[in-house]
């Protein structure tokens, strides 16, 4: 009875008069389009740095980190011309403008493989911070026994967390006239034809969301905390200061490479606005732009951060000359030296 009667409301509901071009899926579709080609460039820089002037002293996260962004890059590409997702918050419902859209792939599979995506590349990124406490254990210590199958698993949970929530998917023909009540009227702007009810439950999405960011983030504290912890034990060991001092500066920049591009990133304002029915839709198509263009800004703050990419951008000859003394020892000191065990 209820149902009928939201029905009905909807039905008789006027549409929504007031908008601008920053509100509407051509703008969405043709800025994401435009950024994601504007970003090839730099995200081919980015992967010249890191396999031809990546120096000896990162060597050991010099895969790890192609990998990572590599991943990051096909999340750009994904988001801005895959899928090109247009969201209407705070119903969890939108459309997608991509390419995937026009070969016929279903919008939940759509959504399935971004969320796949995501999570693989979380797990790049735990990766990246793995590798560099690996570097520092002993050739028989216990995790290196254990780490792929462990890797094994987190790529496995990264594909399947989410099938959960694909399998739970509302009915369209109903829930989805019912949950576009939150935004009080239908927008002009909106075609309600291919409007897709991603979930009608608002807490079972973001809880399983945040979960899973919590289970990966968890692990690159653990292994960034065991690294600065074992670098910090070495400074009164064999492996020189110098080369301790070089190898937290990495380990800094690795942390920051990954932090700043997060800090821009509009979680906060969708949360609030799926929970407090909070709707402004340039508002929301701003936050798909931002998180559509994460891999660029790894990249730019990769390029920024670590000290020979950015001497390389600024053609500089600083970083050879201070390398040029330090490289033998430092690679010898990594290599053969490893770490000084009780």
């Amino acid at each position: 009875m209820w149902i009928s009667h939201s029905i009905i409301s909807i039905m008789n509901m006027s549409y929504c008069t007031e908008s601008n071009y920053l509100d509407t899926s051509e703008f969405q579709s043709l800025f994401l389009h435009f950024f994601g080609f504007f970003a090839i460039p730099v995200h081919i820089l980015g992967a010249y740095c890191i396999l031809f002037k990546t120096p000896p002293a990162m060597n050991s996260v010099k895969w790890v980190l192609l990998n990572f962004h590599l991943w990051s890059c096909f999340l750009d590409f994904a988001l801005s011309w895959l899928t090109t997702p247009y969201v209407i918050f705070p119903a969890l419902a939108g459309y997608p403008l991509g390419v995937l859209k026009t070969l016929g792939i279903g919008v939940g599979e759509q959504i399935l493989f971004i969320m796949a995506t995501v999570g693989v590349l979380l797990v790049a990124m735990v990766l990246i911070f793995e590798t560099r406490l690996l570097v520092l254990f002993d050739f028989q210590h216990w995790w290196r026994r254990i780490r792929i199958p462990w890797f094994i698993l987190d790529h496995i949970v990264a594909i399947v967390y989410f099938i959960p929530l694909y399998n739970r998917i509302p009915d369209q023909s109903i829930l989805k006239e019912i949950i576009i009540l939150r935004v009080k009227c239908v927008p002009v702007y909106v075609d309600m034809n291919s409007m897709y009810l991603f979930s009608n439950v608002k807490v079972v999405p973001t809880t399983i969301v945040s979960l899973i960011m919590a289970f990966y983030m968890y692990q690159v504290l653990i292994f960034t905390s065991l690294t600065a912890w074992f670098l910090n034990k070495q400074m009164k060991r064999s492996i020189s200061k110098n080369t301790i001092k070089i190898q937290k500066k990495f380990l800094i920049a690795l942390v920051l490479q990954m932090v700043i591009p997060a800090l821009i990133m509009p979680a906060g304002y969708l949360v609030f606005s799926a929970w407090c029915n909070f709707h402004f839709q340039y508002f929301n198509n701003i936050c798909l732009i931002i998180i559509s263009s994460h891999g660029f800004s790894t990249t730019i703050a990769m390029l920024l951060i670590h000290t020979p990419y950015r001497e390389f951008l600024l053609g500089g000859s600083r970083f050879r000359t201070r390398f040029r003394s330090e490289k033998k020892n430092s690679v010898r000191d990594m290599m053969t030296t490893g770490v000084t065990r009780n």
